[in-house]
């Protein structure tokens, strides 16, 4: 959303906004669902062990030469560090230098010369958001083994979900207790992270019984928090979820 779109937002009751966050979840359901995505998550279903060292290495390398051929700072980088395509291993993967955050928010021969209309930001919630962009088809692929991947854990799409997001989805100085906006087309419980303390926290327990979600994913911090909460005053859930998928953030042993 613009700067106008932000402000219309902010200033809408809770139903409109609701109603908004069900127009963009209808635009990023047509940018992941598509053609490309069915096909393969079907090819997955088929052949779910195709995972040997040689096709990782295929996969690998498949990516590498398209760096290679579409974009300027891994072919400088590639050359920087003397390395040469098609690998022969995966252990010489270790020789490319890891990608740096801020090369992403600098750096614009990060970005392919190539068409990649869908962008998508990063939450932003470390201080910086970060901008990455994707070509239709790359964007239903990565859709595709991510869903693949939920399956093994027993969630479908179409199943609900509560998502625990840094994005601003309730203006910062909301007084009204309810810090969640519903994406219709998803069956998605957007919760926001922004506003989670103690004080608010019983509302989202309240808000995650009536909704029953059947798998839980995004921010950890916040999801640990309100079960420190239900242990601490002997609270339960009232549903089971099938899975929690935890996302942006570093999973400590705690």
């Amino acid at each position: 959303m613009g700067i106008l779109q932000d402000r219309i937002y902010a200033h809408s009751p809770i139903r409109l906004q609701n109603w908004l966050v069900s127009l963009y979840g209808i635009k990023l359901y047509r940018e992941r669902y598509g053609e490309y995505y069915e096909q393969e998550l079907e090819r997955l279903r088929r052949a779910p062990n195709e995972a040997s060292p040689d096709a990782k290495l295929n996969h690998l390398n498949q990516f590498l030469q398209f760096c290679n051929q579409h974009n300027v700072y891994y072919r400088r980088l590639f050359k920087k560090h003397g390395i040469t395509l098609p690998l022969k291993s995966l252990e010489d993967f270790k020789r490319i230098p890891p990608l740096e955050k801020e090369t992403l928010r600098t750096d614009e021969t990060i970005f392919s010369n190539l068409h990649a209309p869908i962008i998508g930001m990063t939450g932003g919630t470390t201080g910086k958001s970060i901008q990455v962009r994707f070509t239709e088809y790359d964007y239903q692929m990565r859709m595709a083994h991510l869903d693949f991947f939920k399956e093994q854990h027993g969630f479908h799409r179409g199943m609900k979900r509560a998502s625990f997001t840094g994005r601003m989805i309730c203006p910062r100085t909301q007084k009204n207790a309810v810090y969640w906006r519903y994406n219709a087309p998803m069956k998605q419980m957007l919760y926001s992270v922004v506003h989670s303390n103690p004080t608010t926290i019983p509302h989202y327990i309240e808000s995650l019984n009536e909704f029953q979600p059947a798998a839980l994913d995004g921010s950890p911090s916040d999801m640990i928090e309100i079960a420190k909460y239900l242990k601490t005053h002997q609270k339960t859930l009232s549903f089971r979820p099938v899975a929690l998928f935890p996302t942006s953030e570093t999973l400590t042993p705690s």
